[in-house]
This record gives C-alpha cells, sequence and structure tokens, in this order.
C-alpha cells in the first residue's frame, strides 16, 4: 500500500516547469494549484505578465491530493443556509457554484486539458433515520431552486443501488468528475504557453514595499512587482489566520485494488452521505474505489496522528455490501474549513490578493476565486465579489471566536465542535 496520492502516483509524465527567477513583473502568484494556477490564467487572459511561485510542483499540494469530484454542493447542505441566511442567499450560492462549474469546464475544452473529465450523477443517500431526514430536506430545497432531482426509496432504491446499505436518498444531475492533478498540468501549460512564467522548488518568503513597487523576496532571490496573489494553503491560511474564521481540516482518502464491476454503479458516478459527518465514494476508471469520510477529520496541527486504516475499513462496511478489497493508496488531503461554509477571495493590503477556505470545494471554488482576484485586479466588476469577500461570516461561531481569543482557544472550540459531529454521528449509527 502506497501513502501518496494515488494522481500523483499514477502520472506517467510529468513535465517541469521550472525556469529562471526573473527580476519583475506586472503580478506575482504564489501557488502552483488550481486557485494560483486559475489566477494566472485569467491575468494573462487580461494582458498582464505573470510569475508563478511553487514551493514544491505543480498541483502536488491540496489539488493533487483531493478527490476530483466537483458537485454544486456547499460544505454544509443548502437546508442549513436556508435557515441561518434565507432563500435568495441559498440561490446565490448555487449559481456561483454553477458558474464556477461552467468556467472551469469551459476552460477545460478551450485549453484542450485532458484531465478525464466527466459529466456525472450524484446519489445523496441516508443510512440512518436522521440522514435519510436531512436528504429528504435537501431534497425539498433542491426542487424549489428548481434543480432536476430524484427521490429514491423502498425498492427502487434498493433495486438501483444494491451494492450500497442505504435507506433512500436523492439523485442529481450536473456534477463531474475529474483527474485533479493532469487538471492542474494542464492549466500549467495553458499558463505558459500564455506567456506566463512558472518557477517550480522556489519558496515565497514575503514582501515589502519601495514606493509604489513591491519587492517579493524569494528562496531564489527578488523581484518585483505591482500586485501580488497569495493562492497557496500555507500563505493564504497564514494571513487569515486570527483575522477570519478559518482553520484546516485533514482529512484520509482511500483507493482499492481495482474491483469487478458493482451492479448499478456506472463509472464517475457519486455517491456520498451528508449526515452528520459526510461520506463519499466514486468509481475511477480502472474500477477502483475512492473513498472517505468525514469520521477521519483531524485539524492540521494534529495530521502527524497515523491513518486510521481500520477506521477506513468500517466506513467502507458500513457504506457496502460488496467485500472489503484491498487498499492499494492511503493518504491525507488537507482543505481550508470557514465558519460560514464560502470561501475568502479579495484585496487584503494595497495590491496584495488572496484567496483560501474552499471547504472542500476547491477545484470549483478555487477557480471561481482565481477569476474573480484577476478581475479585482484589473478593474473590472465580478458578480460574486460581495458573496468571498474578506471578512465576511455568518456561522457557527460567529466573529468574536476569532477576533477575541487565542489561537490554541479557536483550535480547542473547533476541535470540540469536530468530537460533537462524531459522537452525534456515532449516536445516528446505533439506533435501529
Amino acid at each position: 500500500m502506497q501513502e501518496e496520492s494515488y494522481w500523483i502516483e499514477k502520472a506517467n509524465h510529468v513535465p517541469v516547469f521550472s525556469s529562471v527567477l526573473p527580476a519583475s513583473a506586472d503580478t506575482v502568484v504564489v501557488g502552483g494549484g488550481i486557485a494560483g494556477l486559475s489566477t494566472a490564467y485569467h491575468l494573462l487572459q487580461a494582458g498582464r505578465s505573470v510569475v508563478v511561485l511553487e514551493r514544491a510542483g505543480v498541483g502536488q499540494g491540496a489539488t493533487g491530493h483531493s478527490t476530483g469530484m466537483l458537485t454544486g454542493e456547499v460544505g454544509s447542505d443548502y437546508v442549513e443556509l436556508y435557515r441561518r441566511r434565507g432563500l435568495g442567499f441559498v440561490r446565490r450560492v448555487f449559481d456561483a457554484l454553477t458558474y464556477g462549474g461552467d468556467l472551469l469546464r469551459d476552460t477545460v475544452l478551450k485549453e484542450k486539458i485532458d484531465c478525464d473529465w466527466q459529466s456525472v450523477r450524484a446519489l445523496a443517500f441516508g443510512t440512518t433515520i436522521e440522514s435519510v431526514r436531512s436528504a429528504r430536506d435537501e431534497f425539498e430545497m433542491l426542487r424549489t431552486l428548481h434543480v432536476p432531482v430524484e427521490w429514491l426509496n423502498g425498492e427502487k432504491v434498493t433495486d438501483r443501488f444494491a451494492f450500497l446499505r442505504l435507506r433512500a436518498g436523492l439523485l442529481s444531475a450536473g456534477h463531474a468528475v475529474v483527474d485533479p492533478y493532469q487538471l492542474a498540468l494542464g492549466l500549467a501549460r495553458s499558463v505558459v504557453a500564455n506567456g506566463g512564467t512558472l518557477v517550480e522548488e522556489v519558496a515565497y518568503e514575503g514582501y515589502h514595499c519601495e514606493g509604489d513597487v513591491m519587492v517579493v523576496r524569494t528562496s531564489q532571490g527578488t523581484l518585483t512587482a505591482r500586485c501580488l496573489f497569495l493562492c497557496s494553503d500555507n500563505d493564504a491560511g497564514a494571513w487569515l489566520s486570527g483575522r477570519v474564521p478559518l482553520v484546516s481540516v485533514t482529512e484520509t482518502v482511500a483507493v482499492t485494488e481495482p474491483v469487478d464491476i458493482v451492479p448499478g454503479w456506472t463509472q464517475g458516478e457519486l455517491l456520498w452521505n451528508e449526515f452528520p459527518l459526510f461520506e463519499y465514494a466514486r468509481r475511477l476508471p480502472d474500477r477502483r474505489i475512492m473513498f472517505g469520510s468525514g469520521r477521519s477529520s483531524k485539524l492540521s496541527h494534529t495530521s502527524h496522528v497515523p491513518m486510521d486504516r481500520s477506521l477506513m475499513r468500517r466506513v467502507f462496511e458500513e457504506t457496502f455490501t460488496i467485500p472489503y478489497p484491498r487498499i492499494d493508496y492511503l493518504w491525507r488531503g488537507s482543505f481550508g474549513v470557514t465558519d460560514d461554509e464560502l470561501p475568502y477571495a479579495g484585496e487584503v493590503e494595497p495590491g496584495v490578493y488572496l484567496a483560501g477556505g474552499y471547504n472542500g470545494h476547491g477545484l470549483i471554488l478555487g477557480f471561481l476565486s482565481g477569476e474573480l482576484l484577476a478581475r479585482m485586479a484589473t478593474g473590472q466588476p465580478h458578480p460574486y465579489v460581495d458573496l468571498f469577500g474578506i471578512p465576511h461570516t455568518d456561522g457557527r461561531f460567529g466573529k468574536w471566536l476569532y477576533r477575541y481569543t487565542p489561537s490554541c482557544v479557536r483550535h480547542m472550540a473547533t476541535q470540540a465542535y469536530l468530537d460533537h459531529l462524531h459522537a452525534r454521528d456515532i449516536r445516528a449509527r446505533r439506533r435501529p
């Protein structure tokens, strides 16, 4: 078993983008993941010169360790957002995710990026009374948003999804799956082809201003720029931490050995159980099953805890009726979690922009944030500036926890909330 991302390990040929650090550029983008590459791509489309700085290799951070699932859902379901913010706000969030998904798909087609893009359906299923109730509420909300959905229960669901241990679920279209690492490599090629400079294995070390020029410090020297974009998890997270509600969470992802055809489960079709802690699965092109669970979630500062293989087996056996297969890949993926499940993207200081906190939806929201930042920097309007602006919060904890308490207390409060969800999940599964 390999403790590395399936996407990165299976890549046959990885191009090297490293080049000499230039003396100056209009803009410097820190981060070679989906958000940084999207920012660079859209800046180049606007006629700006761009240098992308990547600490390791393109796509080898959060992007290459993601699941490659693109869904029109936020971290919490739309029902929770409706209760907190109302129907009008839910419509805007749904429209933003739809817009971001369409934007990414159109770019993949335009740039001819080979990333195994596939449009699929998704089943949000319930295995307990509580999760079925949650799925039903979500079904009614999606109908209110005029999303084509189908409710399945009784024999209708057991016949169609005989390989799952479930009571009921909702089936919806409009989702997609990709190879996220190849997506990042394809975007990087497009950035270079459009005149951008991409430097790998260079660490961003900060900046200072000399007059109206920004001096960006790196491990390979300095360069001057007019604008700086912090799009890596480390650098954006370091600025946001303590200023806005944001914590970094890691979760375990598993990929099995190739499994014989599972009747009723088409390739790429997504499965997830959202309540109380989400679980997900997808079939890969080589017949493997990728799956994971919120039950493996840890705060990133505790990510040194060994991955719980017995937990992943329990997740699989409680979800599927098929025999437990061998696990070939097991790794941790990380993502930023905000208090209201929406990302941050905007200008934080004169000429300094950042994006982060995608709540597990980095492929869509990261790409959308890149376009938003590029438009802000070039003076163009964007329909979702106010939605993702910095700061924003109307979530579970409120601003007071993040503005007036030390980081150790914030981590303790967030971990307590995760523990509460874990306990709630255990109680729900024990009920008949």
